[in-house]
């Protein structure tokens, strides 16, 4: 791995990149198939079953799985994996500045998203701005690991070579 500017090798970062995408694939499927479902099983039910009846939790429990299955390992999980798993390729401790970057990034969609209503005054409004401090701090930290380590910062892939074919 000579001449590498990264920690681990880029056969083993390749390998992540695939598991992390075939994650977000997956994820985004099974949560999809199991809202699909969902609707099958609302749209049966829809004028032959009361609002009130128990059949209806069937419904709302698929469509519910389906947005925690796609929203989680569509997307969150693998931000965090690959936040973390990013910094450590720079550095031993890179972990934390992904944790950073992760936490910044869902700190600020929730305190942009939801409004005081869900979130209560105090939450509201420091949620958003705090997060929005975490994503500077993040992607600063990476930057300078990134310097440190001789990782070409100006864009593209980083493979070792500067051929754009």
């Amino acid at each position: 791995m000579a001449g590498s500017p990264y920690r681990y090798s880029f056969s083993f970062i390749d390998r992540w990149e695939k598991r992390l995408t075939r994650m977000i694939l997956i994820g985004f499927g099974v949560g999809a198939l199991l809202v699909l479902i969902a609707l099958g099983v609302g749209a049966s039910l829809d004028g032959r079953v009361p609002d009130d009846d128990p059949l209806w939790m069937w419904a709302w429990g698929l469509m519910i799985a389906g947005a925690v299955i796609a929203g989680g390992l569509g997307i969150l999980v693998p931000l965090l994996l690959g936040c973390v798993m990013g910094g450590l390729s720079l550095h031993p401790k890179g972990w934390a500045p992904g944790l950073v970057l992760y936490l910044g990034v869902l700190a600020f969609a929730v305190g942009a998203a939801l409004d005081d209503a869900y979130l209560g005054d105090l939450l509201d409004a420091w949620l958003a701005p705090a997060g929005l401090v975490a994503l500077v701090v993040g992607t600063v930290w990476f930057r300078v690991l990134g310097r440190r380590r001789g990782v070409p910062l100006s864009g593209g892939r980083a493979h070792g070579t500067d051929d754009p074919a």
